[in-house]
């Protein structure tokens, strides 16, 4: 396969990275019940927050939304701003909007556009431009 022009090379070693580390634990997806060999504190490590997202949909869809988050706040990067807009996800997906908003609000100037959508879709015009004319930080 190869590799879209758009992506850039540090990006297609990271990607296959992710591949391979997937591959690793791809026969304990096909086995009911075995979502833990895809854990790294199974394993004994932490994960990298890059394959611990990929992870959040199948965790919520097993245990539930609730529980999916609360293992998702105890990763070490959960607090970070590119967590959250993969954290708001879990409650959004459920019909949990005011949820979603509350995390994104956390990190408002680097989730700016998806904290709008579900403003918006809220029925919360104002605060969404509001939120969307706010200064984004510069990238260092």
């Amino acid at each position: 396969m190869a590799w879209p022009d758009w992506l850039p090379v540090d990006g297609q070693q990271q990607e296959r990275k992710r591949t391979e580390r997937l591959s690793d634990f791809a026969p304990s997806l096909r086995r009911p019940g075995h979502l833990e060999a895809l854990d790294g504190k199974h394993r004994g490590e932490e994960d990298e927050w890059e394959l611990y997202w990929i992870r959040l949909p199948l965790i919520a869809a097993r245990t539930g939304v609730d529980e999916a988050v609360e293992r998702t706040c105890a990763h070490p990067e959960s607090v970070t701003w590119y967590a959250a807009g993969h954290i708001a996800g879990l409650p959004a997906d459920a019909g949990r909007t005011e949820e979603a908003v509350t995390v994104l609000q956390r990190h408002a100037d680097r989730n700016s556009h998806d904290l709008a959508g579900y403003l918006i879709g809220l029925g919360q015009i104002d605060e969404a431009l509001t939120v969307l004319q706010q200064p984004r930080p510069q990238p260092p």
